[in-house]
């Protein structure tokens, strides 16, 4: 159930035949190095090139995980990067993936349903999912179907954001979408709009800037050398997408959606 890439840690529940891209021993040193500067997710530096798409979705969700209590199923769980800001003391932490490949407790089809009770969970989280799996309506139909009356669903998803984990994206959402697509079982308590337009712009560039100099190995050999350049210009600009943000007032520029809602009794 994951595909997480180097941009927004996207799972991708729907394709098991994609396989991780090879990473030389010089591209492995510079992904140690560029962690131990910059920062590891969820808790990554100002001058990390994601820290502007993930700044909002990893403060609201440190704000609204830890109130969870009782069972709680992380679909496409991943690496399990938000397990430390759940209580232990009231939560129990399922994660279910379509990869071995991960920290997932149970590795399910993505075209069957999932080996789990009806009405066993007492939350579902599920994190910059849904833009990646081919049969959104199933996976929706299993959170319904395993989640416990009246139990909370905590979702993020994006809405403005490049092609990633490909090649299996498929989707964007607005605030109204996502909210269409669960309203028909559950009650939505809130949405919220992630990011302005300082940070979808900012976003993008710093995007684009990864993703074309990830092309070759003599760009990628360039980047590795000229880091301290890379990542002033990540701070640089994620500065300025702050700075923008605290402008915008529309609401209509936002790059990421977080959604809470409860399920119908």
């Amino acid at each position: 159930m994951c595909l997480r890439n180097t941009i927004t840690e996207p799972v991708d529940i729907s394709d098991q035949t994609a396989s991780p891209a090879t990473i030389s021993h010089l591209g492995v040193l510079y992904a140690k190095a560029y962690e131990v500067i910059c920062g590891k997710q969820p808790k990554v530096r100002p001058w990390h090139f994601q820290w502007l798409s993930n700044r909002k979705l990893h403060a609201h969700l440190f704000e609204i995980l830890p109130g969870l209590e009782g069972r709680v199923l992380d679909v496409g769980c991943g690496e399990k990067p938000y397990s430390a800001w759940l209580d232990p003391h009231k939560t129990e932490l399922v994660g279910i993936d379509i990869s071995a490949k991960t920290k997932a407790d149970l590795v399910v089809n993505p075209n069957k349903a999932w080996p789990l009770e009806d009405s066993s969970f007492d939350a579902i989280l599920c994190t910059q999912v849904l833009e990646h799996v081919t049969d959104a309506d199933s996976v929706l139909k299993e959170i319904a179907r395993v989640l416990k009356p009246s139990g909370l669903i905590v979702v993020t998803v994006p809405f403005i954001y490049n092609v990633h984990g490909g090649p299996s994206d498929y989707r964007r959402f607005s605030q109204q979408g996502i909210c269409q697509l669960f309203q028909k079982d559950a009650d939505i308590l809130e949405v919220r709009a992630q990011g302005g337009i300082g940070s979808t712009i900012g976003t993008l560039w710093l995007n684009w800037l990864e993703t074309a100099t990830n092309k070759s190995k003599l760009t990628r050999l360039a980047k590795g050398i000229l880091m301290p350049a890379w990542i002033l210009i990540s701070f640089a600009t994620n500065m300025g997408g702050w700075l923008l943000d605290q402008l915008d007032r529309t609401q209509s520029f936002y790059g990421n959606v977080l959604l809470v809602a409860r399920r119908h009794d």
